[in-house]
């Protein structure tokens, strides 16, 4: 037989464990955005440029600009799904924390 306290401290643990998911997809949502600002600011830049190049390890090898603007589009395009999905699990768990939270005030 669970006890009101019981119930409380176990909807308050609930909380506490959603908070963190929130606070992580929250980080994760921040670093996806840097992710996609320096993949725009590259756009931008190589949109003006004649010649483009890629770091790869410690070389630095010339690219076709065509080329690299399709694959900084095509990695706009994942950063912005997954920023789209992160947002919609940020909204998901905000919504089961008020409830957690409304039920902790009411005493159920």
């Amino acid at each position: 037989m669970t006890t009101d306290k019981d119930a409380n401290s176990e909807t308050l643990q609930r909380l506490q464990i959603i908070e963190q998911s929130a606070h992580a997809q929250g980080a994760q949502r921040a670093a996806h955005q840097a992710q996609l600002n320096e993949t725009e600011n590259a756009l931008r830049e190589l949109a003006s440029a004649k010649e483009s190049h890629r770091i790869i390890g410690n070389i630095m090898i010339k690219v076709d600009p065509a080329t690299l603007t399709k694959e900084l589009e095509e990695k706009r395009a994942t950063l912005q799904a997954r920023i789209t999905s992160v947002e919609r699990q940020e909204s998901k768990l905000r919504e089961e924390m008020q409830k957690l939270q409304d039920s902790i005030l009411k005493g159920d």
